[in-house]
């Protein structure tokens, strides 16, 4: 009988406070959906999203940075943010927009495509509340390039030469699109990373009130 009652009492008492988070009773796993996972989840889509607004803000900047410095006559500056992006993009002066009479660091396709996934970037926490759980289909990225191809081919086959708007457009629209695909990924590692450094219910508890508060 003794026994009997030592395991009923072994039974009710609380998970130890070194348990960890996947024998929470408040998270059955990283990827749960309780409250706590959802506070979590929001908290990081809110840094994810900043810090890529503030990455792709600098990297338009560094672009449009070169002519700037060119125009300044800093030499060393101007030279470095060429450099920067020659790995990146062919840099052909005719195919590149111009400002103080300088090219800028990329051309104006891959501008396009920056300047488009900043956009998207800023948009990704407005218009994924609505549905927040679902990424949009591949095939809607697939059709956003077909532009970008077919401008190419055309251009290649000496059909015309396209002029830098329409090279930006055709970049536009699947930088503005990426976002949506990219930063789900990231926020998903983000929040398993996250889940798994909660080590006890304690910090769990300290997290919900905090972000409830």
């Amino acid at each position: 009988m003794p026994r009997n009652e030592e395991k009923e009492r072994s039974r009710s008492t609380p998970p130890h406070n070194n348990r960890c988070l996947e024998d929470s009773p408040l998270i059955k796993s990283p990827f749960g959906s309780t409250k706590i996972m959802r506070i979590i989840s929001r908290e990081n889509e809110r840094r994810v999203v900043s810090f890529f607004v503030l990455a792709c803000f600098l990297f338009v900047l560094l672009i449009f940075s070169a002519p700037l410095f060119a125009y300044l006559e800093y030499g060393k500056l101007s030279s470095f943010n060429y450099l920067l992006f020659s790995s990146l993009c062919h840099q052909i002066q005719e195919r590149a927009f111009s400002l103080f009479g300088h090219p800028c660091a990329v051309c104006a396709r891959c501008t396009g495509i920056y300047i488009g996934f900043l956009v998207g970037v800023s948009l990704f926490s407005i218009l994924w509340r609505r549905r927040r759980d679902d990424i949009p289909e591949e095939w809607i990225l697939y059709l956003s390039t077909v532009p970008v191809i077919l401008d190419f081919f055309l251009n290649v086959r000496g059909v015309y030469s396209s002029i830098a708007l329409l090279r930006f457009a055709t970049g536009f629209l699947p930088g503005l699109l990426l976002p949506f695909y990219i930063i789900p990924g990231v926020c998903e590692i983000v929040l398993d990373m996250r889940a798994r450094g909660l080590k006890s219910p304690e910090k769990v508890d300290e997290l919900s009130l905090r972000n409830l508060s």
